[in-house]
């Protein structure tokens, strides 16, 4: 087993940071860049192994770099969220007129029915939509107030690919767009995590 190079603490395998002091355990990955000086703190840092935007979870301006980068990720994402719903929006409102023309031109038809029922469940999926870009502006204020518990939402991707499938479902290709976006902001927070992770044992 690895020992602590601050302490001396025997590091089980697996472990990111020493039980004892908290120091990062350094890998083969990190020793090439084991500091974020302010020069890297302006732009991004790559590691050996995987594209990342920070190679020393312990430094001040890594960490700064780090969380500006997701708050405006997911800014991004609400943004476009809202932007979508507002689409699915304006989609129910031309379905509902032109299902409630054809209702009225031929009772017997049942398009309009059907498209009148369509833009009652797209408005639904569209309150949902804008509840969630509300909630990512909560997970902003959450962020910048400490508060790192949230992050492990973004985790399970069996949540995204939901969202995706119902929006998929009752609105077409355009939802592909905040569908990608969410993706990209799960992807930088697991390239990340060991950030994350220290700044969550910071508060503990």
């Amino acid at each position: 087993m690895p020992f602590c190079e601050k302490c001396g603490k025997e590091i089980k395998d697996g472990d990111r940071f020493c039980t004892r002091c908290g120091a990062q355990v350094v890998s083969d990955t990190f020793k090439n860049h084991n500091n974020c000086n302010s020069n890297d703190a302006l732009q991004p840092v790559y590691n050996n192994s995987n594209y990342a935007y920070v190679s020393n979870p312990t430094d001040v301006n890594c960490q700064k770099l780090c969380i500006d980068l997701l708050i405006k990720k997911i800014k991004t994402e609400a943004v476009v969220w809202i932007i979508v719903a507002s689409i699915q929006i304006i989609i129910s409102i031309v379905y509902i007129r032109f299902g409630i023309k054809i209702h009225i031109g031929n009772t017997s038809d049942d398009i309009g029915s059907t498209l009148v029922i369509s833009a009652l469940i797209m408005i639904a999926i569209a309150i949902i939509n804008y509840i969630s870009a509300y909630k990512n502006f909560l997970h902003i204020k959450a962020i910048m107030s400490g508060c790192y518990d949230i992050l492990e939402h973004y985790v399970p991707i069996r949540n995204m690919v939901f969202v995706l499938v119902y929006n998929l479902m009752f609105t077409g290709l355009v939802v592909a767009v905040g569908a990608i976006f969410g993706f990209l902001t799960r992807n930088f927070i697991i390239k990340n995590k060991v950030v994350f992770d220290y700044l969550k044992m910071q508060k503990l």
